[in-house]
């Protein structure tokens, strides 16, 4: 008898449940339409369209002969030769997608993620213990080519995606009512996104390279690394108050100890004026989270280190590294705050008198080969100030930014890691740098 009452209000449109919309699959190992190809391994095409076209040397290229194909090489004859087609890597697609501003290219983002040194818990079930889900900032989306890196890093650590397609593109929500299939799609990724265990905060600025990055991570492998990412337009600091407010956090003291006042656990900084920044920052991350910062020059980073110690705040330098052609993991920098040494003999008068009519060489200044690295550069810096500093001036900083080892390279840029610490740790650290000597010294300076 149930059963003829439930076919009954089936039939008479009484049914309890309420029918959902049948929701489109995709395939990831296929070819699917707002994909884009490479071309003869040199060109990047068009996002794929049913019935489109594309138009090389070889003549009409027709996306449908691609569509639905399996992602591995694959030839297609032309109208006057043959194209070769393949699913463009990481690299290809950050190199030759359309840009408004110059994209971290992969050499550089694998570096950076690697210095980040990020290992996400692995999503086994619902049921697995995990106190609060890893999140990330990055503070300058710029064209998306990092934030595809480090979604790719994280991705092992949120449920298997859904096998229906990412949202459509829409950059003003405002537009008209879009239709019921799309609604379903927004909701059932809406849910999903409520069970990540590892989140990506990606806030841009310029709100038209905001638009554009969400644009080129969505395009790459039918949006597989869109859904670990959440994007914003507006200033860093604005954010990180407002999620401060949100969550009801005690964010904004830099020196808070505990967990439980910060939500953060790395931080990646690619603006000008990184350094201010960094008060920001700092406050919204937990004890033992890590900031890198990416600029163009070294000075940058020295202009982190002084804010650091200016402002006093809770972060300590543990690389510098120098990006560029012909350099693999990097090469190291020394870039920190030294108290020059005084010499209580630099304001004697010299006792050799020139001698007329002979001109005198000056001879170079001898170093002490017991004197470590730290004893020459303040000596050199103490000496470059001259009469700048003298005797009964109370010293102050100078900044050190030098090579520790290398070869002359070209281009590239500059990454620095720092580290969150609680004043006690600080305080430990350093007592435990003081009894380091020789080359451990240099190494945990």
């Amino acid at each position: 008898m149930s059963g003829l009452f439930r076919a009954l209000r089936k039939a008479l449109g009484f049914s309890k449940a309420p029918k959902r919309a049948i929701l489109p699959i995709r395939d990831l190992a296929k070819f699917a339409e707002g994909e884009r190809v490479l071309v003869d391994g040199l060109k990047l095409s068009a996002p794929l369209q049913k019935n489109g076209s594309s138009n090389y040397k070889n003549g009409l290229l027709p996306h449908n002969d691609i569509i639905g194909k399996p992602l591995s090489s694959f030839y297609i004859r032309g109208p006057k030769g043959i194209y070769k087609i393949d699913a463009p890597t990481l690299d290809d697609y950050v190199s030759l997608t359309p840009r408004l501003v110059t994209p971290v290219y992969a050499n550089y983002a694998s570096s950076i993620v690697s210095l980040l040194d990020i290992h996400p818990i692995p999503w086994t079930d619902e049921k697995s213990p995990v106190s609060s889900p890893l999140e990330i900032l990055e503070a300058g989306t710029g064209h998306g080519s990092l934030t595809l890196h480090i979604s790719r890093a994280i991705a092992a650590a949120n449920p298997p995606p859904l096998n229906i397609p990412v949202p459509q593109y829409q950059k003003n929500e405002s537009q008209q009512p879009e239709p019921a299939l799309e609604t379903g799609v927004r909701q059932a990724w809406s849910e999903w996104k409520q069970s990540r265990r590892a989140i990506l905060h990606t806030v841009e600025k310029v709100e038209a390279n905001r638009w554009h990055a969400e644009k080129i991570v969505r395009g790459y492998r039918q949006g597989l690394y869109w859904p670990h990412v959440d994007f914003y337009a507006g200033d860093a600091s604005t954010w990180i108050q407002a999620q401060s407010t949100q969550r009801k956090l005690s964010t904004w003291n830099p020196f808070a100890s505990t967990s439980e006042d910060g939500f953060l656990d790395y931080v990646l900084l690619d603006m000008p004026g990184v350094h201010t920044q960094l008060q920001y920052v700092s406050g919204a991350m937990r004890d033992g989270a890590k900031v890198v910062v990416f600029t163009p020059s070294v000075t940058q980073i020295g202009e982190c280190a002084k804010a650091i110690q200016d402002s006093n705040l809770p972060l300590v330098m543990e690389r510098v590294l120098e990006l560029g052609e012909g350099i693999s993991t990097g090469r190291r920098w020394d870039v920190r705050m030294v108290m020059p040494r005084k010499h209580k003999d630099r304001s004697k008068p010299s006792t050799t008198e020139p001698v007329a009519g002979v001109e005198m060489d000056k001879e170079p200044p001898q170093i002490d080969s017991n004197e470590d690295d730290d004893s020459i550069v303040e000596k050199a810096a103490l000496e470059a100030l001259g009469d700048r500093l003298p005797e009964e001036q109370p010293d102050e900083p100078v900044m050190i930014c030098r090579p520790l080892v290398g070869e002359r390279t070209m281009g590239g840029g500059f990454i620095a890691l720092f580290k969150k610490i609680s004043p006690e740790s600080a305080a430990i650290a350093a007592e435990w740098r003081r009894g380091q000597t020789g080359w451990a010294k240099k190494r945990n300076r």
